[in-house]
């Protein structure tokens, strides 16, 4: 684990909601990556390194050698120190606040984490999504592992619909079961994939409901999704030209 200049910056900013006190935060090597004062950031913190070199809380009653009173806090994560955190002020006075800050920054680096982790995961499913809408070769087994871990069984075969409407808005959204395997393929097209025949009809119904859906095509059965999706666009392009008011296509 590695403190970004943002995730410092982020940390400073918001301790400082909480504790009337300047606050900065230092990477392993001492330096400032955030503060209150921006003037400091890029310089380095000699009371930060003999924090990290100890292991234990630095208080600084005097100013002078590149430091200003205040007490600097080791940032611990894993049982490893990842930088510090100092609050700028007397220590007899900003000590009280030490303990709320260490928790504090430890739950927003923890949050930081679980938000970058859930944005990698998002990031990996869309790449999954736009490979299955595209791929024709067979699926090897890591790709069906793929495909099992988000609850698609693609050892049966695949059936795509191609929703075209407001499909960024909520009410769209809703209509949609979690469960569902949607991607976003377009700024007004949405993507379906089901490997289970009984969820169609089901889906359809919802859909035909819901005012944000302007038409759905639907492809056949196909032992790769791309097939299905290639079905699913031309049914919606002949739907509009033959039957624009049609709906399901």
């Amino acid at each position: 684990m590695k403190l970004s200049k943002a995730m410092a910056q982020k940390i400073a900013e918001e301790m400082m909601k909480v504790i009337p006190y300047n606050i900065n935060v230092m990477d392993a090597d001492g330096v400032i990556i955030g503060s209150g004062d921006r003037r400091r950031i890029g310089t380095f913190h000699e009371g930060a390194r003999i924090a990290i070199t100890t292991g234990k809380i630095n208080e600084v009653y005097e100013q002078g050698g590149g430091m200003k009173p205040g007490v600097n806090e080791p940032i611990v994560m894993n049982h490893l120190i990842i930088g510090v955190v100092g609050i700028t002020g007397d220590p007899d006075e900003v000590r009280p606040f030490s303990q709320l800050m260490k928790v504090t920054v430890v739950l927003l680096i923890e949050q930081a984490i679980a938000n970058e982790r859930e944005q990698d995961e998002r990031v990996r499913i869309e790449r999954f999504y736009h490979e299955l809408a595209y791929r024709k070769a067979n699926y090897d087994q890591a790709f069906l592992e793929r495909a099992k871990r988000y609850e698609l069984d693609l050892t049966k075969r695949c059936r795509v619909m191609l929703i075209k409407g407001k499909v960024d808005d909520q009410a769209f959204k809703n209509a949609i079961p979690e469960y569902t395997h949607l991607w976003m393929w377009e700024q007004d097209k949405a993507v379906v994939f089901l490997s289970d025949p009984l969820m169609v009809q089901a889906l359809v119904g919802r859909l035909e409901n819901c005012k944000e859906v302007k038409a759905i095509g639907i492809g056949e059965e196909e032992d790769f999704a791309a097939t299905s999706l290639e079905q699913a666009t031309a049914a919606l392009e002949l739907g509009a030209k033959l039957a624009p008011t049609k709906k399901v296509n």
